[in-house]
């Protein structure tokens, strides 16, 4: 039986709303951030913020945000300072997003002024 199958034998129907929605999610646009040295905590803070913010945008169906973790592998690139990772259900959902005001605001207003680097990777599922 499949986990959503298991979900709906439980009875729970809003684990399986939301494993549902997820589950059609086929785009993720994955942000890495290297910020100046010079950029304040609250800076940082606020760019996880307004890009979780951003979810309720009708075309995002889901946002994670957060600090790189630190690791010992050598095979880790740890040396970024945020990472997003935005979902989508279709490519068209994530041309729309990218001109949507909202997110042209953030990235103008918060992210640029504080950026060193980014790095961006579009995967399909």
């Amino acid at each position: 039986m499949t986990v959503l199958g298991l979900l709906k034998k439980a009875g729970c129907l809003a684990l399986v709303f939301m494993f549902s929605l997820q589950a059609k999610a086929d785009i993720q646009h994955v942000v890495f951030l290297w910020l100046k040295v010079e950029t304040p905590q609250a800076t940082k803070s606020k760019i996880i913020e307004e890009s979780i913010a951003l979810k309720s945008l009708s075309m995002v169906k889901h946002v994670s945000a957060g600090y790189a973790l630190s690791s010992e592998r050598s095979i880790v690139d740890d040396s970024y300072d945020i990472g997003i990772i935005f979902e989508f259900a279709s490519q068209a959902d994530l041309a729309e997003f990218l001109v949507h005001p909202a997110h042209q605001t953030l990235v103008a207003q918060t992210v640029k002024p504080a950026l060193d680097k980014i790095l961006v990777y579009d995967i399909k599922e």
